[in-house]
């Protein structure tokens, strides 16, 4: 019962804060609407925006709705070996989607070859009917799988839920001190897309706008060129793994992933509460210093409720590796190319730098690593996140020092979230 009244308390506190952020997204943006890129932006974008409010409205209390229903079973997962079930049902999902995807291709193939009669028209009937009852059969799966999953999310999204938040009151963070006023509550499914926007002469994220997840990539190429060839824009359409809305969104992954990503998501919504976090548009560095700072939490939190929720079993998931040349360092590889990018623009030399970015992300893919594109928005994004090796700053390194200051994570928290400029972190080095 004390349980379920800081629950509900912590709610109703939240909730007048989001509504006042809210409302003053909604002043900010009114006035950034004015500026001529803003226009262009929403002249690009229109009917593939992303609709926050009617998101708000959909899932807002989904969460409390269950925590308040005495006919719901709130422990329908409680084990590691439910919660792997979960997320071997999501990982199959996503199998078999990538393989219908394939079919559908295949059978497209298949069909423009029968109008340009390079097959036999009685072997292409047959191999049509082969594939069209493939996608048959992995759909009616598919269909399946996801209503059993989407039985269960809520349960699984719960249960999670309740391991982070005891991550962040153990001994290694301890933020409350036993009064947790900030629940966490996430949601698992596919997030938004970003547009990011650069000016080609610099790396500098100009501009964001949140998009549908569904948004073909047709559509994609289409605003990135329009941006490029109409506007002198550099631009990117990204995936993102989660949005700090409340309850946040947490694109699906493996289990360590998602834990990570929602514990980042989390501190975003606490540090909403205090200057660090109101001051994340005032200035380059202070969105950077507050992604990093998430980074860090989140990889310490949601290793931390890994570690609870699977015990022994942690390496087997964290040392998995990817399809990639291990003798090849990507990271050094991403550092070095920033560099030589920044150089080049600073010299003027724009289009030699957009075509060695190009030529950097050939190379890349034939080491296993597949980028779609490599510009100066996507050094401006994913520069944002100091510990990645597409940021040139060393906000990172610089935060990692004051970490090391501090016995826990918390008081690192409390200390950081009421600097509102670089000045002030920085003068946590001293």
């Amino acid at each position: 019962m004390k349980k379920f009244i800081i629950y509900i308390l912590g709610f109703f506190f939240f909730f007048i804060i989001i509504i006042f952020l809210i409302l003053a997204y909604l002043l900010s943006t009114a006035i950034n609407e004015t500026t001529k890129e803003s226009e262009i932006i929403k002249s690009v974008t229109e009917g593939y925006e992303f609709n926050i409010f009617n998101w708000e409205k959909e899932n807002f209390f989904d969460k409390w709705i269950s925590y308040i229903n005495p006919f719901d079973n709130h422990n329908k997962i409680t084990s590691s070996e439910q919660l792997l079930q979960y997320f071997s049902l999501v990982e199959r999902i996503s199998t078999n989607e990538n393989l219908y995807s394939k079919l559908f291709i295949e059978n497209l193939d298949l069909q423009h070859k029968i109008k340009k009669g390079e097959i036999d028209t009685k072997l292409a009937k047959i191999q049509t009917n082969k594939i069209n009852s493939e996608i048959e059969q992995l759909l009616e799966k598919i269909n399946k799988d996801k209503i059993i999953k989407n039985e269960n999310k809520l349960y699984a999204e719960q249960f999670l839920e309740e391991n982070i938040s005891s991550a962040i009151q153990s001994n290694e963070v301890n933020i409350f001190d036993n009064i947790f006023y900030v629940p966490v509550d996430f949601t698992l499914g596919k997030t938004p897309k970003l547009l990011v926007v650069s000016p080609r002469d610099k790396i500098y994220r100009k501009e964001d706008k949140l998009l549908s997840s569904n948004i073909s990539l047709e559509v994609i190429n289409n605003m990135e060129l329009t941006l490029l060839e109409k506007n002198n824009l550099s631009a990117i359409v990204v995936s993102t793994g989660g949005v700090s809305t409340y309850p946040s969104m947490v694109s699906e992954g493996d289990l360590l992933y998602v834990l990570q990503t929602a514990a980042h998501e989390w501190l975003h919504n606490y540090l909403a509460l205090f200057p660090l976090g109101r001051s994340y548009f005032s200035s380059t560095d202070m969105q950077s210093i507050n992604e990093t700072i998430c980074d860090i939490f989140g990889d310490e939190v949601g290793l931390i409720a890994y570690k609870k929720i699977m015990g022994n079993k942690i390496y087997k998931e964290i040392n998995q590796t990817k399809n990639t040349d291990n003798d090849f360092n990507f990271n050094l590889f991403m550092k070095d190319t920033r560099l030589k990018v920044e150089k080049l623009l600073s010299e003027g030399k724009i289009l030699e730098s957009e075509s060695f970015m190009n030529d950097q992300r050939r190379f890349l893919s034939s080491k296993g690593y597949d980028i779609r594109k490599i510009n100066q928005a996507y050094f401006a994004f994913y520069g944002t996140y100091g510990g990645n090796p597409e940021s040139s700053s060393n906000h990172y390194d610089n935060l990692v020092k004051i970490r090391k200051r501090y016995e826990n994570l918390g008081d690192m928290i409390h200390d950081i979230k009421y600097a509102d400029n670089i000045e002030k972190i920085n003068s946590l080095l001293e």
